[in-house]
C-alpha cells in the first residue's frame, strides 16, 4: 500500500500510542513509503481485519490506496490472485455498493513464484473454481433476494464438491447449524430448499441403489412414487441394482491420473491388460473415464473388475411400472431443434459461462456445456456449438431410445395418452 504525501504527513503528525503505531508501520523504499506487511497483513489491521486508522481517525484520514483500491495477494502453487477485500468498512461500502458485476481475470507471467504451497493438482483446480463461484455469487443483484440466493448457491456449490455424499439426517443437521448462523432460513424460497433437499442424496449411481431402502418412507403420504429421467445408468440402478464396487481412495486415484497425463491413454490401456485381460478385451479402448475407472477398480480392490463384474438383478420390495412417452422420429427431432433454440434464448450462454470455471467436474461434462465449452476455449464457433448441442442432443435421444427398446417391461405412448396409460397400468398393478 503506497501511501501519498498528504497522508503521509497526518501520519506523522499523529501523537500518543497511536501515532507511534502508525509510524512503526510505515516502510520507506525505493524513494516511496508504504505499509509494511506482516505475514501478507497490513500490520495495522486488528485481529477482527479492521483498520486501525478508520476506526481510530475516521475514514477521512485513510489515505488514497485503502479508501479507493482495498486489494489482496494470496498465492497457491504457481497461481497468484489479486482482489478486493472488505479490509474495512470503507472497502466494503465500496465493494457491496458497486453496480458492476464482478469478474475473474487471468494472465499468464514470467514472474518467479515467490510462495509455494503443496497441494495436489485435483485441489487446486477445485479452489480455482470455487473462487469463479464464489465471485459469480456476489455479482449484483436484486437485494431483497441476494441473500436468499447466495445462500443457496453456496450450499449447492458445497455439496456439488463434498466427497462423501450426505444423508437426510446430516442434512437436518446442516440446517440446524445455518438457523444456528444465519438465523431463520424462512427467507429461502421453497423451490430452493426443494432443490436443496435433492442434492443431499448421492448423485452416483451406485447412491440411488443406497437410495431404495428409503423409498417406503415416501408411501407413507402417497402409495406411488413417481421417478423420472432418462439416464440409462441411473434406471437400471433403481430398477435391478449395480453391481458394488469400492470407493476409490484419492491416492489410487491421482496415481492413475497423472499417469493418464504423463504417459498418456496407451499406458493406462497396457496396466488394464496386465491388471484385466477379460475386461481388457471388451471395454471401449478410446473412451478414456472407463480405461481409467477400470484400472482404479482393479489397483483398489486387488482383484480384476471382471470378476465384480456379476450383472446380477437384485430383487426390489415395491413394484415398478415403466412408462416411456415416445414420438415419431422426425417430430422427436424437429422438438430437440427447437428446444436448444428455446434454451439459447433463455441465456443458455451465460449459464455456461458462469460454471465455466469449474469445467473440470464430472457433472459439467454433458451435451449443453461441452460444447459451449470448447467455443469459449476458441477451437469453435457459436453457430457451430449450437449446431453441435443439437446434433449431439438427437444421437443421445437415439441412443436412449435404442436402449429403452431392449425392455419388454416397457409401456409406449403418445405425449397426448401417458396420463391414461400411466392410470391403467397402475390400476392393473
Amino acid at each position: 500500500v503506497i501511501i501519498d504525501e498528504k497522508s503521509l504527513a497526518l501520519y506523522r503528525s499523529v501523537g500518543g500510542s497511536l501515532g507511534e503505531k502508525i509510524r512503526g508501520a510505515l516502510l520507506a523504499e525505493a524513494g516511496e513509503t508504504r505499509f509494511a506487511m506482516e505475514r501478507g497483513r497490513c500490520r495495522l489491521l486488528t485481529p477482527e481485519g479492521l483498520c486501525t486508522i478508520q476506526k481510530e481517525l475516521g475514514e477521512q484520514a485513510l489515505c488514497r490506496s485503502c479508501a479507493f483500491y482495498p486489494r489482496f495477494l494470496t498465492e497457491i502453487g504457481a497461481r497468484r490472485e489479486l482482489g478486493l477485500s472488505l479490509s474495512c468498512p470503507e472497502a466494503a461500502r465500496l465493494i457491496l455498493t458497486a453496480q458492476e458485476c464482478f469478474s475473474l481475470c487471468s494472465e499468464q507471467t514470467d514472474e518467479p513464484i515467490t510462495a509455494i504451497h503443496e497441494l495436489s493438482p485435483e485441489l487446486l483446480l477445485t479452489l480455482r473454481a470455487l473462487r469463479g463461484h464464489a465471485l459469480a455469487m456476489c455479482a449484483p443483484v436484486d437485494r431483497a433476494r441476494r441473500t436468499d440466493g447466495a445462500l443457496a448457491a453456496a450450499l449447492e456449490t458445497g455439496l456439488a464438491q463434498s466427497r462423501a455424499p450426505l444423508s437426510r439426517g446430516e442434512c437436518a443437521k446442516l440446517f440446524e447449524a445455518l438457523h444456528a448462523a444465519a438465523g431463520e432460513l424462512e427467507f429461502l424460497q421453497p423451490e430452493r430448499k426443494a432443490r436443496l433437499s435433492a442434492s443431499l442424496v448421492d448423485c452416483a449411481p451406485g447412491g440411488w441403489t443406497q437410495y431404495c431402502p428409503s423409498l417406503p418412507q415416501l408411501w407413507e403420504q402417497n402409495p406411488v412414487a413417481v421417478m423420472c429421467g432418462g439416464s440409462m445408468m441411473y434406471i437400471d440402478a433403481v430398477c435391478h441394482g449395480i453391481d458394488p464396487l469400492p470407493d476409490i481412495s484419492p491416492a489410487i486415484r491421482q496415481q492413475v491420473l497423472d499417469q493418464l497425463r504423463s504417459q498418456g491413454l496407451e499406458s493406462v490401456l497396457a496396466e488394464l491388460k496386465r491388471l484385466d485381460p477379460d475386461y481388457y478385451a471388451e471395454v471401449d479402448r478410446q473412451n478414456p473415464r472407463r480405461v481409467v475407472h477400470a484400472v482404479e477398480i482393479c489397483l483398489q480392490a486387488g482383484v480384476p473388475y471382471s470378476t465384480l463384474r456379476t450383472g446380477e438383478r437384485q430383487q426390489r420390495p415395491f413394484r415398478i411400472v415403466k412408462v416411456a412417452i415416445d414420438l415419431p422420429r422426425d417430430i422427436l427431432y424437429d422438438r430437440i431443434n427447437h428446444r436448444v433454440d428455446a434454451m439459447m434464448d433463455a441465456g443458455l450462454l451465460d449459464e455456461a459461462r458462469r460454471v465455466y470455471p469449474m469445467r473440470h467436474l464430472n457433472a459439467l461434462n454433458t451435451v449443453g456445456y461441452k460444447e459451449l465449452f470448447a467455443h469459449f476455449d476458441g477451437q469453435i464457433d457459436l453457430a457451430e456449438a449450437v449446431r453441435l448441442i443439437k446434433r449431439n442432443t438427437r444421437h443421445y435421444a437415439k441412443k436412449q431410445l435404442t436402449w429403452l427398446g431392449r425392455d419388454a417391461d416397457l409401456l409406449r405412448c403418445s405425449p397426448q395418452g401417458a396420463w391414461k396409460t400411466i392410470e391403467q397400468a397402475l390400476a392393473n398393478h
